[in-house]
């Protein structure tokens, strides 16, 4: 069993950045397990794109499908 203590994770993480030290495997590996284990991840983001460059349409919070007219929302 894994047992990750994500709380310590961040603060290494965090303090590593504010001294200037790269710990990039560190850093990913912190930012793949958040995307993973957090439930309000902007996941829509990647749904707008996908709907803006093919039309695919996005799933609101609420289970809502829709598609955005994007020719008046960026105008």
């Amino acid at each position: 069993a894994v047992v990750v203590n994500l709380g310590q994770l961040r603060d290494v993480a965090s303090m590593s950045h504010l001294q200037g030290l790269s710990l990039v495997c560190l850093s990913s590996c912190f930012d793949y397990w958040s995307s993973f284990t957090n439930t309000t991840m902007p996941t829509n983001l990647i749904q707008a794109q996908r709907d803006y460059f093919g039309g695919h349409g996005l799933e609101t919070k609420s289970g809502e499908k829709t598609s955005l007219d994007w020719d008046t929302a960026t105008s």
